[in-house]
């Protein structure tokens, strides 16, 4: 055991405690417990060890104790069989490519020290082994957006699991391959949390609650329920950056934004568009879909892809029934828009924002089924009689999708 005097660190990087050699041995635990006063202790982890067995890192639970543990070096964790992560502690990965191996089991619990997730991640990491809750626990990253974390293991316990911390504005993404998940549930608070990669990897038992100002859902995987509080879907792998489909298996809920967009409505999800033979973004659910006034979508072309005459796309597909939901403090209503718009009026695209087509001289047909169908764009010629109806009334027109 390693037993270390709660007030023996600072926070800053100059003041905490190195262990610059490599540690040997089995079954090591880490503390800093023999302090009644509980101040947080800082401890870098610079060598290569060689340490086996299950490496125990547990911080004083008292007020304002806790363990903060940077590691620095590459290998300074491939050897273990077990990470045990208690309350109060934050294992920070500070070592750009850091691997846990999938021989290791990481059980972990609590938000953290200060907050700052049980794992936070300061440079990209891959974590191959299966991660064990043995309580609510929140995973953190710095403020980079080019910090990744890959999770390629399954995540298990009957706990919640969030992703975002406290302390930072937090801008990284968590990568969820596994297939046989079980924790109770995902929250994302700040930060990226892609589902899936390659059309693999899924959430656990229950609903995805997005409910972050700066929060995204990304991904080409599986979830379950998905409740929209706050923040924006991006289906797609590279964190929304490619183009691809995001399933849904139950219902899609963004009734969370009620009384958030009084003023003006927040972009809820935004989908690219490739030429309709190759890939785009596209959002499947299995249950309902329930679009809501205070949640915008945007779609925009990718790479500059000029629109054709009859080009159509799906945006969702849904195999329970289409609410369109207002807001019952504002008293505003989910508006599909005005149809057969170019896209070039702002005026005329309610909710759903469509990509500029005037140039073309075409404009867009929106197409919906209540229940058991698809939400559908496509490339038109405005007919005469419609241009004069511009603006003058939202049109919805239905279609059964094809089975």
């Amino acid at each position: 055991m390693i037993d270390i005097f709660s007030g023996s660190s600072g926070s800053g990087p100059d003041n905490r405690i190195r262990f610059q050699n490599v540690l040997a041995g089995s079954g090591t635990t880490i503390t800093n417990g023999n302090d009644a006063t509980a101040h947080a202790t800082y401890i870098i982890l610079n060598g290569a060890n060689t340490w086996t067995g299950t490496l125990t890192l547990a911080g004083h639970t008292g007020s304002g104790g806790g363990l903060f543990v940077n590691v620095r070096n590459g290998d300074a964790l491939r050897t273990l069989s077990g990470i045990d992560i208690k309350a109060s502690t934050t294992l920070s990965l500070e070592s750009n490519g850091i691997v846990i191996p999938n021989t290791t089991t990481l059980s972990l619990a609590g938000a953290g020290l200060g907050g700052r997730g049980a794992i936070r991640a300061d440079q990209s990491a891959t974590i191959n082994s299966n991660i064990v809750l043995t309580g609510a626990a929140r995973l953190g990253t710095n403020a980079s957006s080019g910090v990744v974390v890959t999770l390629n293991g399954n995540i298990t316990g009957a706990h919640a699991l969030t992703v975002g911390n406290d302390t930072d504005a937090m801008a990284g993404r968590y990568v969820f391959k596994g297939t046989a998940n079980t924790y109770t549930s995902l929250t994302v608070l700040k930060g990226n949390a892609q589902i899936g990669e390659g059309g693999v990897g899924t959430v656990g038992s229950s609903t995805l609650n997005l409910n972050g100002s700066t929060a995204i859902v990304s991904g080409t995987g599986t979830t379950k329920g998905f409740l929209i509080s706050n923040g924006t879907i991006r289906p797609g792998d590279n964190g929304g950056v490619d183009r691809g489909v995001l399933s849904v298996n139950g219902n899609l809920n963004f009734t969370g934004l009620n009384g958030l967009g009084v003023n003006a409505p927040r972009t809820a999800v935004e989908l690219s568009l490739g030429a309709p033979s190759g890939i785009s973004d596209r959002i499947n659910v299995t249950g309902n879909l329930r679009l809501h006034a205070n949640g915008n979508i945007v779609v925009a072309f990718d790479g500059g892809y000029s629109p054709l005459l009859n080009d159509s796309w799906t945006l969702f597909d849904y195999d329970g029934t289409l609410t369109l939901e207002g807001d019952s403090v504002a008293g505003t209503q989910f508006s599909l828009g005005t149809n057969m718009r170019s896209g070039a009026n702002d005026g005329s695209e309610g909710n759903l924002d469509l990509p500029d087509i005037s140039a073309s001289g075409y404009a867009w047909n929106i197409s919906s089924t209540a229940s058991n169908g698809a939400l559908v764009i496509r490339v038109v010629v405005p007919e005469p009689a419609t241009a004069t109806l511009a603006g003058a009334a939202a049109l919805l027109f239905l279609r059964r999708r094809r089975r």
